[in-house]
């Protein structure tokens, strides 16, 4: 793909990014996470709380930088859903106890629905460029 123009790659996925369901798109340039220091701090403050998994390696590592989840990356996508959309539920339990069930519960697991279509984006733009696209989609990494 090289000699590819770049605002034309970017304006390619917000559209097609768009038409598979997509809420926002950005196309960034690969790098360190700036802040990564600050989430090593958050781990250490113990504001993980049960999620001890986010301290494991090699995930952890993997956090740094995007090269830590694919080796060759030198562009990422970003997309995001809204839960605008989601409707109300509120549920019981068999003694009458209530409760209102978060936006992000209430369909289909989010970190499923946004791997399909980040795939879907792939292959999408990959037909569009006549090439593979070296993805590795990541949902809360």
């Amino acid at each position: 793909m090289s000699g590819v123009d770049p605002k034309r790659v970017t304006e390619l996925v917000v559209r097609e990014g768009r038409r598979l369901g997509f809420h926002r798109l950005g196309v960034v340039s690969a790098g360190p996470s700036p802040r990564y220091a600050d989430f090593l701090a958050w781990l250490a403050r113990g504001h993980a709380g049960e999620m001890q998994y986010l301290a494991r390696s090699p995930d952890l590592e993997a956090r740094a930088h995007p090269r830590g989840v694919l080796p060759t990356v030198r562009s990422v996508v970003v997309g995001a859903l809204s839960y605008a959309g989601a409707p109300d539920r509120d549920t019981a339990n068999e003694r009458g106890a209530r409760g209102h069930i978060a936006r992000y519960a209430r369909g289909d697991d989010y970190h499923h629905v946004l791997k399909r279509k980040l795939y879907a984006l792939s292959e999408s733009l990959g037909a569009a460029f006549g090439a593979d696209i070296a993805c590795r989609p990541c949902v809360d990494t």
